[in-house]
């Protein structure tokens, strides 16, 4: 595996949402870039986009050649009970137009029983921890007053400010080390740090919605993206280029 130093790559990658073509275009990426670097994906894997059934067969194909593991998602955790609904004998018209769409797609292309057994690998894992807990991956965040332990899973896997809130990454003092998620689609990749380490990185870029799909190098502290395959104009703000050619937007805090 890629190694920076004696560290072996962590790619973080933001909510997938079933565009698989997108995903494929990332992953070819970061073999070229970080080759056979730990792919994390933050959830929110299927539902929505127009290539769930691609998205399937990528991480099924990559687990035979190299690691990839998925943390639970709120979407996931839909789709998984769509499913199951479905095997119990629920009707399509039953289903939420989101997971009924996503359904119809497997099928047509046989890969519900891929998607089951993907989703329920995720569902069980609501964090992923890097040694020492240097570094988490989750979904969506912490309740900053609680921090990471004492924070619920729903919490983790669903905390999202309303209009006119505080986002919980900017009350977060960084007590839990780097925390990498999504959930929430930004125009940009966000870093926050403290220090100048980075402590809260958010990958969602809103890909579904036509922004790019972008991952996020634990170790080598940078972004990797690409296009959308979904075409509803560009969604990336002017703001400052980062040194991995990624727009984003970084910020300091302080403890």
């Amino acid at each position: 595996m890629v190694s920076v130093g004696d560290k072996v790559e962590v790619a973080v990658v933001g909510d997938v949402h079933g565009c698989g073509t997108s995903l494929a275009r990332l992953l070819d990426r970061l073999d070229r870039t970080s080759p056979r670097a730990r792919v994390i994906l933050v959830g929110d894997l299927l539902t929505k986009g127009p290539t769930p059934e691609r998205v399937v067969r990528l991480v099924r194909e990559r687990r035979r050649g190299g690691p990839i593991e998925s943390v639970c998602g709120n979407h996931d955790r839909r789709m998984l009970a769509a499913l199951l609904a479905m095997e119990q004998g629920a009707s399509l018209e039953e289903l939420p137009g989101h997971e009924r769409r996503c359904w119809v797609r497997l099928a047509a292309h046989g890969e519900l029983a891929s998607a089951r057994e993907i989703l329920c690998d995720a569902v069980r894992r609501v964090t992923i921890e890097g040694p020492a807990r240097a570094w988490t991956v989750l979904h969506a965040g912490i309740d900053p007053r609680l921090g990471l332990d004492r924070s619920s899973d729903e919490v983790k896997w669903s905390i999202k400010a309303r209009p006119g809130e505080t986002a919980w990454w900017e009350q977060y003092g960084g007590q839990d080390g780097l925390l990498v998620f999504g959930h929430k689609p930004l125009d940009a990749p966000l870093r926050r740090t403290i220090d100048r380490a980075p402590v809260a990185v958010n990958v969602d870029t809103g890909c579904v919605e036509g922004g790019p799909l972008t991952a996020y190098l634990v170790h080598a502290d940078r972004f990797l993206s690409v296009e959308s395959e979904v075409l509803s104009g560009s969604r990336v703000a002017s703001v400052p280029r980062s040194a991995s050619g990624v727009r984003s937007r970084s910020f300091a805090g302080s403890s």
